[in-house]
Order: C-alpha cells, then sequence, then structure tokens
C-alpha cells in the first residue's frame, strides 16, 4: 500500500475484515477518541485517521447511514476520494446484556434515490 493510492471496495473491505474492524467502524465514527481506542489498542497512534492509514484504508471516511435496533442493526460508511460505500450488519440482542454481534461479511452498497409519494389533507 502506498500513500495516494485510491482503493477498489473489494481491497477496502478486505482490509475491515481481516482487521476485524467492523465493531469500531460500526460504532465509534462520532466520538474520534473512542474510536481510536478501539482500533489502536497498544496506544501507538496520535489519531484514528493515523491508525487507519497505517492498516492501509483510506484516512477520510463518514457514516452516513445507519440502524442500531433489535429490528435492524446495520451501518454505511462512505470512503468519498474513492466514492466507495460499505455496509457493515450484525445483530442487537435487546434481552440480557444488551449486546451486539458483527457479521464478519462487509459488503459493497450504492445510494439509491427513491421518491417517496405523500397525501396531506388540505
Amino acid at each position: 500500500y502506498s500513500m495516494g493510492v485510491v482503493q477498489t471496495a473489494e481491497e477496502i473491505i478486505k482490509i475491515i475484515q481481516d482487521k476485524g474492524l467492523q465493531k469500531a467502524l460500526f460504532d465509534c465514527f462520532d466520538d474520534e477518541e473512542y474510536l481510536l481506542e478501539e482500533l489502536d489498542e497498544e496506544g501507538e497512534f496520535e489519531t484514528a485517521e493515523a491508525y487507519l492509514e497505517s492498516v492501509g484504508l483510506p484516512k477520510e471516511y463518514k457514516k452516513v447511514a445507519g440502524r442500531s435496533d433489535t429490528s435492524e442493526f446495520w451501518s454505511v460508511i462512505h470512503f468519498p476520494v474513492e466514492d466507495v460505500y460499505v455496509k457493515i450488519t450484525g445483530t442487537y440482542d435487546s434481552y440480557g446484556q444488551y449486546e451486539h454481534y458483527y457479521n464478519s461479511k462487509v459488503t459493497q452498497v450504492f445510494p439509491k434515490q427513491v421518491t417517496t409519494t405523500v397525501y396531506d389533507k388540505q
């Protein structure tokens, strides 16, 4: 991996799966400090971006959608430079200890605009 190389979805997905980053990427995007703790257990890196870059992931990312409840458990992450969207899924156990389980498989998804018609009273 060399700096500045635009990666394919397959390369990004392989790194996430090989490094077991599903939980960290699913949960922590809004909290940089927590994300760094989840990713970098040895405390070697200054930022989450530096860690992601060290394992070969693009450093620009954004969680763009997600749902975390008993009926649906998923998160979509966008890597804007590569224009790649990946979806991480799992299950949420509301019984017992509120455990989260992440599926090992990460999939590429594509944004699609959907128009909805609603009918209001005048």
